[in-house]
């Protein structure tokens, strides 16, 4: 296997890498996130491999340790699309749609307790460059009424769905993580129309992030 394997959530993020990388699938090597998404899977080469786990925290742990079990990769890269917070807790400089950000903190919204159950994860961050930017994970896309609560996240930049878990797990087997992610959406009701708009100039971005962060990570 090699050195690097990039985690993304479902079809739509990862299968463009896939062309870009040339790589080829591992037809022994099944996940558990069902057949909607005929896509899902590992597709492996020699720069990097890509995994295609399927969307939500569980699946992506899942697939992830499998992988973690079986190759015993050096290090792992979180990649794909989020949505910002823009202004709304009074951030001056808050992640725009199309941007590409370096995630620095990683941080769950949708438990109440969350400093007791749901600590801030601290990832390692290359310097590419790029803006940091703090991820809000939840197992929902969060609500107006959330952001009420006092154990809401309110130092997000962005909200994705995997990283979380995907954290906790990479701290578990002591293996590097690294998440890039590029903005497709404000979070909010026109999230989903607005991700289909930009998705693909967004990742395009992203892509060469990626390419950077791969260069950098792979330097003795």
């Amino acid at each position: 296997m090699a050195d690097t394997l990039i985690v993304v959530a479902s079809e739509r993020e990862g299968l463009g890498l896939v062309d870009e990388f040339g790589l080829k699938r591992a037809v022994d090597f099944k996940v558990q996130a069902g057949d909607h998404e005929r896509g899902l899977g590992l597709y492996r080469g020699k720069t990097c491999d890509v995994l295609i786990s399927g969307v939500l925290e569980h699946h992506m742990v899942a697939a992830t340790a499998l992988c973690l079990h079986r190759y015993e990769p050096r290090r792992v890269v979180n990649f794909g699309a989020c949505g910002t917070y823009g202004n709304r807790f009074g951030l001056e400089t808050a992640p725009k749609i199309e941007s590409v950000v370096t995630i620095s903190t990683s941080y769950r919204f949708d438990v109440d307790d969350n400093l007791h159950w749901i600590p801030p994860r601290t990832l390692p961050v290359v310097d590419l460059g790029l803006a940091t930017a703090n991820c809000v994970t939840g197992s929902r896309y969060s609500r107006v009424s959330d952001y009420d609560s006092i154990h809401f996240p309110k130092d997000g930049h962005v909200e994705d769905m995997e990283l979380y878990g995907l954290a906790v797990l990479m701290e578990t087997f002591s293996v590097p993580l690294h998440s890039i992610k590029y903005v497709t959406n404000d979070v909010g009701p026109s999230g989903r129309e607005q991700f289909r708009k930009h998705v693909v100039p967004a990742r395009r971005f992203g892509y060469e992030a990626l390419e950077n962060v791969l260069s950098k990570t792979s330097e003795p």
